[in-house]
């Protein structure tokens, strides 16, 4: 395996090279597997009817300083084997993650991409720290990724 062509960040992206076809990841990430392969998520369950579609929500189970927080997010870019964006859909910081999916020799470039909208109101005193924990969201992103890789690699 090729560390250096299998994960690359460049300016606030990271992505990784996934032997399996786009329309086989993009299944198994709008699925909420996330609990195989993303480390503070233990769970995550659906609220809506579908996984399907832009407003298909669910709930995250993450830990945090040992406490259990769960939020509610929503899918707001859908496009099958493509691309698939979830908001967080509570709180005073609603972050969101992209994951845009490219085939590349037979496999997938899956890249992934943590932003937070322009905070309004009393949440923007936050804001300096919401720039200070992105390098952290990203350094967990690369691990996460290569969990993901692992996960769909050994399960074909």
């Amino acid at each position: 395996m090729n560390r250096e062509r299998d994960v690359e960040v460049t300016d606030r992206n990271t992505s990784v090279f996934i032997d399996r076809a786009p329309e086989d990841v993009f299944g198994y990430l709008i699925g909420l597997h996330d609990a195989e392969w993303r480390a503070p998520f233990p769970e995550m369950r659906l609220v809506s009817e579908s996984y399907e579609g832009v407003g298909a929500a669910h709930i995250e189970v993450r830990k945090l300083l040992g406490r259990r927080i769960e939020t509610l997010a929503k899918t707001v870019i859908y496009e099958p084997g493509r691309r698939w964006a979830v908001r967080r859909a509570t709180g005073p910081i609603r972050p969101q993650v992209t994951y845009t999916l490219q085939p590349e020799g037979g496999g997938t470039r899956l890249w992934f991409e943590f932003g937070v909208p322009v905070l309004e109101g009393m949440a923007r005193v936050l804001g300096p720290l919401v720039s200070l924990g992105a390098p952290f969201v990203e350094r967990s992103a690369r691990g996460d990724l290569e969990r993901l890789k692992q996960t769909l690699e050994r399960n074909r």
